[in-house]
């Protein structure tokens, strides 16, 4: 399994504004749109935020430059 290096730390940015770019989407069309819908895109963003940190710890535990 590759390293978390200088060109994937896109994913470290990916868990912060995940869950941010959906609060925005629920705060401005979440009353427009049925409730099943906010719940997805709430559920899902920080879902998937939390799949990426499992991911880059995951990557960065079984990274050889972490052995002493």
């Amino acid at each position: 399994m590759e390293s978390l290096t200088a060109a994937n730390f896109y994913i470290l940015g990916l868990i912060l504004l995940l869950p941010l770019l959906g609060a925005l989407f629920n705060g401005l069309l979440g009353n427009r749109l049925p409730k099943q819908v906010v719940w997805l895109v709430a559920c899902g963003t920080v879902g998937l935020a939390f799949a990426l940190a499992l991911f880059s710890v995951s990557t960065m535990w079984n990274s050889s430059e972490l052995e002493t």
